[in-house]
């Protein structure tokens, strides 16, 4: 009898934490104080999930999983990206009726169309740093790979293409994606988990005190000067280092007050960001601003509206097979 694996609780917790870090930096500058903690989030909230997502990326699986994969990826994108178009295009119309001005068709369509919305470069680049990784992984020797992702990190952003098929993202982001295949591959948890819990408290704290007071990390625009590359170049690395250290710190406890919906965290990745949209042409239009306590709650909103939408999904789903 073959066993069914069990879900790593501590990594699903850690996955929710990060998606609603997600959400709530997606809601934007709600004020000055939103400006310096959303500083803070995007040091570490995509290095950290785009590193699980390397993490849990198996370099063994079979080509008919891989296909299955790649299928179902490009259906939910191409589906997602079409809804956002029209959402934006009937949203506008709305806006300019309400305001009984001509509706607007000037627009870059082209732009709208192939240009990633909003936080859909997330499946964009997880297809190109799989397929990549399926395809060279173990003909490479894998620090090589780890090296010359770095390099492709900084020097990509001499490129003058800035959300095209997400390249700067896909670039800039693919060293976290390497090093948590590299951590799966090579058993490198065990390791992490004997750094002394105090050490990775204080080095957190001192990371995220240095992030405060980098400017944002913004790794989907190309340098306008070269001062950037330095920019890049510590952000990566603090990234990096943040990554590790938080990663050791969730390994304490199996946050199974944030577990139950880390197994849903593509549901409320993709779908918040409908929300995300529609809220910012209501809110502009009632000139309504958010301060921290709202964005909070809302995020808190938006994470369980669809992880439960999810959960309703997938028990409906096991309740057909069963009949």
């Amino acid at each position: 009898m073959v066993m069914a694996k069990t879900r790593d609780m501590k990594m699903d917790g850690l996955k929710f934490i990060m998606i609603f870090l997600a959400v709530l930096a997606h809601l934007g500058d709600y004020n000055d104080f939103g400006l310096k903690l959303n500083r803070i989030i995007y040091s570490f909230h995509m290095p950290i999930f785009i590193f699980l997502s390397g993490y849990f990326t198996s370099i063994k699986t079979s080509q008919e999983r891989k296909f299955s994969w790649l299928k179902q990826t490009l259906t939910i994108y191409f589906l997602a990206q079409a809804a956002h178009v029209i959402l934006e295009i009937l949203l506008r119309y709305v806006v300019c009726r309400m305001k009984q001005l001509p509706f607007d068709y000037s627009f870059d369509l082209v732009n709208l169309l192939f240009s990633p919305r909003l936080a859909l470069w997330y499946l964009i680049c997880l297809l190109y740093w799989r397929l990549l990784v399926w395809g060279v992984y173990n003909k490479v020797n894998d620090w090589f790979l780890l090296s010359f992702s770095f390099v492709l990190a900084l020097v990509s952003g001499v490129v003058p293409i800035d959300h095209t098929y997400s390249f700067q993202r896909a670039f800039a982001f693919f060293p976290f994606f390497i090093l948590g295949v590299m951590f799966r591959e090579r058993n490198w948890m065990r390791q992490l988990e004997k750094v002394p819990i105090l050490y990775a408290v204080i080095g957190v704290s001192f990371g995220l005190i240095l992030a405060r007071e980098l400017p944002m990390y913004m790794p989907k625009i190309h340098y306008e000067n070269w001062q950037h590359l330095l920019v890049r170049f510590c952000h990566t690395l603090l990234g990096i280092y943040l990554c590790l250290l938080i990663v050791r710190i969730s390994r304490i406890g199996e946050l199974k007050i944030f577990s139950e919906y880390g197994a849903y965290t593509l549901w409320i990745y993709i779908g918040h960001t409908f929300l995300i949209v529609i809220g910012g042409y209501v809110f502009s239009y009632l000139n309504i601003k958010l301060n921290l306590f709202s964005a909070v709650s809302l995020s808190v909103l938006y994470c369980v509206i669809f992880a439960e939408m999810a959960k309703f999904y997938r028990s409906q789903i096991g309740k057909l097979q069963k009949c």
